[in-house]
């Protein structure tokens, strides 16, 4: 079974046009997520794993494929958790 990823629950996020600003209480540490990262934070409302984030977001871009788009998800999510926005549940 595949990692699921959310959102941690020290960071808030609020939307700013086609970005969205999150903001981690605990670092006090603001942080600008693009179009594409602020995609995956809204899944990131529930456990997702990688596959299911590159699912989701390839519906959104559906000129590609979610193979072709999960190795941006994993690199999203690695910036992510080095940001200690996102969290692991094994």
């Amino acid at each position: 079974m595949s990692v699921r990823y959310t959102r941690n629950a020290a960071a808030e996020a609020a939307p700013m046009q086609d970005e969205t600003m999150v903001f981690h209480a605990t670092r006090n540490q603001f942080c600008v997520l693009n179009h594409t990262a602020a995609l995956l934070w809204e899944q990131l409302a529930s456990p997702q794993t990688p596959e299911e984030l590159a699912s989701a977001l390839q519906a959104s871009y559906t000129e590609a494929s979610v193979d072709g788009v999960l190795p941006d998800v994993l690199a999203a999510l690695r910036e992510m958790e080095s940001l200690d926005l996102v969290t692991t549940l094994k």
